[in-house]
C-alpha cells in the first residue's frame, strides 16, 4: 500500500500527461536527473538526505547546460515536516528552498511553517487533488462502522486509540493497510465514519478521499489552516478530533456515528472539487511561468 506522497505523484503525472505535458519520474536516481534532457524539474520533499541528493543532481544538470532555466531549473513541493531533518543540515534545507524557482506548498499554513524555519521565499499554494473514483453517494443508512487507513500498519498514527474508543462504544471498527489504492473506494463506501488519527499529515489524501466517498470525517489533521488557500481553493474542514483523550474521542466518534451526513456535505463538495486535473492546470501555469 503506497503512501500518500507516492499516490499524489502518480496522480499528478497522469493528469499532466492527459493535458499534453511530457513528464517522467526519476525516483531517487540522481544520475537519471543529471543525464536527462528536461526543460524543468519538479522536486517533491525537502526534509531528507535524498531530497538534497535530488537537488544536487538538478544543480549539476543546470550547470552542465542540460537544463535551460532562469535562476533555478526546478520547482519544489516541500511536503515540509516542522522540526524534522533526516540526513541533512539546516543549511542544506535552505539551499533546497532558496534555489527553487518557486516553492509550491500544499497550503498557506505549510508555507508559513517553512518560512519560520528558513526565512522568506516566494510561493504558490497548490493542494493535493482527489480522484473521481472515490466519489460515492451510498446513503449513510447503508453504511456501518468506523474506518482508519494507514500505509504504515494498523498500529500506526493513533489507530490503537480509535480502536479502543470503538470497542468502548460497541461500534464496529476496521483498520486497513496493505491494500491496493484501487480497492479503497469500495472500502470507504461501506463505512459511516472515517477517522484520520495522524498528527504528521501535510495534506491528507485519506481525509480527502473519505470526504469524497461520503463518510462523516473526523480528522486530527488540521488541513490547510483556518484561511482558504489562494485563488479559490477554499474548502470546509472536516471536524477535528483529539485522539489523546479517550473520553473526548469516544464522544466525538459517537456523535459522528449517530449524525446524519448533512453536517459534512460542504466539506464533501469541496473535496470532490479538488481534482487532479485542476491541480495539473495550476502546475502548468507555474511551469510556463518558470521556463518563460
Amino acid at each position: 500500500m503506497p503512501g500518500g506522497d507516492c499516490i499524489a505523484l502518480d496522480a499528478t503525472m497522469d493528469a499532466l500527461r492527459r493535458k499534453g505535458v511530457e513528464c517522467v519520474e526519476t525516483g531517487w536516481d540522481s544520475k537519471a536527473i543529471t543525464d536527462g534532457q528536461f526543460d524543468l524539474c519538479h522536486i517533491f520533499h525537502c526534509n531528507f538526505s535524498w531530497s538534497y541528493g535530488n537537488y544536487e543532481a538538478v544543480k549539476r544538470s543546470w550547470k552542465s547546460g542540460r537544463l535551460d532555466g532562469g535562476n533555478a531549473p526546478y520547482v519544489l513541493t516541500p511536503i515540509y515536516y516542522p522540526g524534522l531533518l533526516s540526513g541533512i543540515t539546516d543549511d542544506q534545507l535552505e539551499e533546497i528552498v532558496f534555489d527553487a524557482a518557486l516553492v509550491l506548498p500544499f497550503s498557506n499554513r505549510e508555507a508559513m511553517e517553512l518560512r519560520e524555519a528558513v526565512g522568506y521565499f516566494p510561493y504558490e499554494a497548490i493542494p493535493n487533488g482527489t480522484d473521481p473514483a472515490f466519489h460515492c453517494a451510498t446513503p449513510a443508512s447503508e453504511r456501518k462502522g468506523v474506518l482508519c487507513v494507514s500505509a504504515r500498519g494498523t498500529e500506526d498514527k493513533g489507530i490503537p486509540m480509535v480502536r479502543a474508543a470503538c470497542e468502548k462504544l460497541g461500534i464496529p471498527f476496521t483498520a486497513v493497510t496493505g491494500v491496493p489504492h484501487s480497492e479503497l473506494p469500495a472500502i470507504y463506501a461501506k463505512h459511516r465514519v472515517f477517522v484520520n488519527a495522524s498528527d504528521s499529515e501535510r495534506m491528507s489524501l485519506t481525509t480527502l478521499e473519505a470526504l469524497c466517498s461520503g463518510c462523516n470525517v473526523l480528522s486530527r489533521w488540521a488541513g490547510p489552516g483556518s484561511k482558504p488557500a489562494d485563488r479559490g481553493w477554499e474548502w470546509t474542514m472536516p471536524k477535528l478530533v483529539d485522539v489523546g483523550n479517550l473520553s473526548d474521542l469516544c464522544l466525538q466518534i459517537e456523535t459522528a456515528y449517530r449524525s446524519e451526513s448533512h453536517s459534512w456535505e460542504r466539506s464533501q463538495e469541496r473535496a470532490r472539487a479538488l481534482t487532479w486535473d485542476l491541480v495539473a492546470d495550476r502546475l502548468i501555469d507555474v511551469y510556463r511561468w518558470v521556463i518563460r
